[in-house]
């Protein structure tokens, strides 16, 4: 089988994007204070919840009103360390970022396959 070029790679790659979306949206639309799930122990470091929750509502924000998505958020996010219910498990919210990642680029990707065809 052929890889798709061109125009032919923009439907599949809108189709990746609608799915990451789905999946991206759901969790950024979670209230603050729940949108991951604590370290598995109480001493256990995580992100600072508070800090995870900014992003995520900076996220929210610029998905909505974007009109080109940027990665910069993402880049310059810094969480800083704790333990207990104040924090966020981290290897869950880095699953998540990537997938956030992976959904910006999915989206570039596509407009640039979409403007090719124009």
């Amino acid at each position: 089988m052929r890889p798709l070029r061109g125009r032919a790679r923009a439907p599949a790659l809108r189709a990746r994007a609608e799915d990451l979306a789905e999946l991206v949206t759901g969790r950024l639309r979670r209230e603050p204070g729940e949108r991951f799930r604590r370290p598995a122990r109480h001493r256990t470091l995580g992100y600072l919840a508070g800090d995870v929750d900014r992003l995520c509502e900076e996220l929210l924000v610029h998905f909505r009103t974007a009109e080109r998505v940027h990665p910069r958020p993402l880049r310059d996010a810094a969480f800083r360390v704790a333990n207990g219910r104040a924090a966020y498990d981290e290897a869950q919210v880095d699953a998540f970022m990537s997938r956030v990642g992976e959904l910006i680029q999915t989206l570039r990707w596509s407009d640039a396959y979409s403007a090719e065809g124009r």
